[in-house]
Formats: structure tokens, sequence, C-alpha cells
């Protein structure tokens, strides 16, 4: 596989197993040097876009209707389906998901993170007039959430991802596992004319990216492809990130189907048991996603799957070159 550099700011702690005098053995930091990245130069070239500019820019809390320039230009996405993982305490759900990718998009180009930032990277707005107190405790109830979970990585497991560190331990016959916060963070709040505002420094890269950077799960798209003409509600944040990364993974793997299965929409977003009206406007927004991205030339088009007459799916046609170049930079 062709690798790549990892980002400097990637450049992240992870365990290692280190063998101690005495037959005892200890964790210590290890920095992988390169990666297999499934996204980032490339799409932007594909697309049109810049490389992210490091930006540092202080959020006007105060005078809301006031644009706010977004501070970075990709979004990071990591892969959770392929990483494996179980947090103990605090069960974590697909919202908090889309914080996380928020918060290791945002960390390293601003000092601070604040729930508006965090909410205007998952809308996709370059600037966004104003956020909701609702907006804005949602954010706060998931990082919060994410502060009271561990996530327990098992590395002997790591030996079936090609991880040195897993092929170590398998070798000796270890079993070992490591723990650590989801997000650690210190916290800084301002009351100002009634309202409270938070101030989030993110003490160090989240252990859930350093972990899917080591396997390679990760993967980084312009943030127009994010600012779709849908309600950015809880529940279809989630369903277009789902969307993107079905796709995502359709030009990166050639064997991969190119269909997207109504039940598997329906079940991304807990909307299995819904009723036929529901489930008819979650179609809606879905088929108003695909025509923005047809729009912004990430996919060709898409068709409808039906099965008699009912609908079974989407089939989705990409767009050749964009195949071919992410294929050839996979090999």
């Amino acid at each position: 596989m062709k690798k790549n550099a990892l980002p400097a700011h990637a450049e992240q702690s992870i365990p290692v197993l280190t063998e101690l005098p005495g037959g005892q053995f200890s964790f210590i930091p290890e920095i992988p040097n390169r990666i297999q990245k499934a996204r980032g130069p490339l799409l932007d070239e594909v697309l049109g876009q810049g490389m992210l500019e490091e930006t540092s820019i202080l959020i006007d809390d105060v005078a809301e209707s006031t644009p706010t320039p977004l501070p970075i230009q990709t979004r990071v996405m990591l892969d959770y389906e392929e990483i494996n993982i179980e947090t103990v305490g605090m069960r974590l759900n697909a919202f908090d998901r889309e914080v996380i990718d928020a918060v290791v998009s945002l960390r390293p180009y601003n000092d601070y993170i604040t729930p508006e930032m965090i909410y205007q990277v998952m809308m996709g707005k370059q600037t966004a007039r104003y956020i909701t107190d609702k907006q804005r405790e949602m954010v706060r109830k998931s990082l919060m959430r994410c502060s009271h979970a561990r996530i327990r990585i098992s590395l002997t497991d790591m030996s079936e991802k090609n991880s040195p560190i897993g092929r170590q331990l398998k070798k000796q016959g270890i079993k070992a596992e490591y723990s650590e916060q989801v997000l650690s963070f210190k916290l800084m709040s301002v009351e100002k004319r009634g309202k409270i505002f938070d101030h989030y420094v993110i003490d160090s890269e989240p252990v859930l990216s350093r972990y899917a950077v080591s396997l390679g799960k990760v993967s980084v798209f312009p943030i127009e492809l994010f600012d779709t003409r849908v309600n950015k509600t809880t529940k279809n944040i989630v369903l277009q990130s789902f969307l993107l990364r079905a796709i995502d993974e359709m030009y990166r793997d050639s064997s991969v189907p190119t269909t997207i299965d109504l039940f598997d929409i329906y079940a991304a977003i807990d909307a299995t048991n819904e009723l036929r009206q529901h489930k008819l406007r979650i179609r809606g927004t879905v088929e108003t996603i695909f025509e923005d991205w047809i729009e912004k030339k990430y996919i060709k088009t898409f068709l409808i799957r039906k099965a008699i007459r009912d609908i079974k799916g989407y089939d989705i046609e990409l767009i050749p070159e964009m195949a071919q170049k992410m294929r050839i930079h996979q090999d």
C-alpha cells in the first residue's frame, strides 16, 4: 500500500509495549512515522480545495448576529465501523461521534474550541449567524459524556490490523488492553449578559484520533460537502455523515457495492420502526443530500432502487475519474 507522511499535528503518542528487566513490561509513547491516509490532498485536488490554513480566530460570543468565520476548510472523519472500540462507563451515541470528529478537526487550528465552532463544523457552514441555545446545550452534554467515558482498546487484537504493537504482544502470548478518557479538556465558562459561554482547551490529541490514525482509518473532506440544503437536526447530521462514509468507502474500495440499502439508512438514525410518513421524509432528506453532492461534483448521479413497488435503496454512480485517482492512491 502506498503511504503518506503523517501530518505534523497528528504525530501523537500511542501505546507500545516495551520489555523491561526482570520480565516486566511497560507502555511508552510511540509516534507512528507513516500512515495510510484514506483522504487528504487527493480529494482537495479533485474538488479544487486548498490545504488547511493555520489560523486562530476568536469567536465573538456576544454579537450573535455577526457571521463568525470557521477556522478550517476541511473536516476529519474517523472510520468508527472499522476500528473496533469499546467505551467504559458512559455510553456514547452517534451524535457524540460527530462531536469527536469536529473536535479532532478543530483542535490543531485554534487555541480553544467552543460549542458554536463544533456545531458550525457539523453543519458545514463557513460562517454561521446564530447557533441556538438548544444546539449549544446538545454539544455541551456530548462533551461531558465524552469526558466521563473511557475508551478500551485491545492491543492484542491489533495484531489483526497489521500493528507492530499487536504482533509483539501476540508473539509473546500476552493479552493487554489500553484505556484512556475519550476526551480530556480544560473548561472555562464565562457569563455575559445572563448567558454562559464555554471555552474548551483540549489537552491532547483525542485517543480515538490517535488510534484511527495509527490504523489508517481516517478520511478528510472539504467542509462544503457538509453544507447541504437540509435542516441540520441531530438525526440529519448523523444521516449525512453515514451517507458520506458509505460513498467514501465505495471510492476507496472497488469491491464495495455502490448501493446504499434503505434498511441501513433507517438503522443509522434509529428510525427502523418509525411511521411511514416519517420514513418518507427521511427519503426526501437523503435525496436532497445526494442532489447537492451531484451539484458539488462528489457523485455523478443516483438511482432509486426498487423491488416491485417498494423502494429498497439507492444506487450511486461514482465519478470515474475521481474513483480511479483514489484507487491508484490506495495501491
